[in-house]
Formats: structure tokens, sequence, C-alpha cells
């Protein structure tokens, strides 16, 4: 997630969906704030 390629157009929809499994992983949420605003919402 720190350094997203153009074929990881929907990292952030995995980032927010994986949060919703297991929504006490700082280090997914860290990196989804890090995304630039493209990748957040595809």
């Amino acid at each position: 997630m720190c350094d997203p390629q153009e074929w990881d157009a929907n990292l952030g929809l995995d980032g927010r969906r994986f949060l919703g499994f297991n929504p006490h992983d700082e280090e997914v949420r860290v990196a989804l704030g890090r995304l630039p605003r493209e990748y957040l919402y595809p």
C-alpha cells in the first residue's frame, strides 16, 4: 500500500473491506490514510 501502481485501482476498496473484518488493524488504517485520493474511491 505504500507505493500504489496503476493496476492497484481497487487498493482503497480492498483496504476498507479488510478493515470491515479486522477493525483494530492500525497498520492498514494508517496505510489507507496515506493513499492518494484516486486510490481510495475507484
